[in-house]
């Protein structure tokens, strides 16, 4: 789900609505819902909103698709990258270690 529109259609199957149902709910007529969910336009602040408040979304998954959780990783990702670098490990030394890892785990799974 790349777009708003199919995120927020996503969101209005998963809880079974049709749209005339779901464009009830949130304050918007039947017509603009459709037209957000094929990308012909855009939602506004105030139907963003109500659909994160009615449905208990995150606007920042309505508007990017990202969770809380992936900005964490990354956030984590980034602070690893630099942490390493600064210590002067290479991309090269990191996958080796990772290598080593994945045998011994595997290995005493076995």
């Amino acid at each position: 789900m790349n777009t708003i529109g199919e995120r927020i259609k996503n969101l209005r199957k998963r809880k079974n609505l049709n749209q005339n149902e779901f464009s009830k709910t949130i304050g918007i007529s039947q017509g603009a819902l459709s037209d957000i969910e094929k990308n012909k336009s855009k939602p506004s602040v105030d139907t963003i909103i109500a659909i994160s408040k009615h449905f208990n979304i995150s606007t920042n998954w309505l508007l990017t698709g990202e969770t809380k959780e992936s900005n964490e990783f990354l956030n984590e990702y980034y602070e690893l990258n630099k942490e390493l670098k600064e210590k002067g490990y290479r991309p090269e030394n990191v996958k080796e270690l990772i290598s080593s890892i994945e045998k011994f785990i595997k290995n005493n799974n076995q």
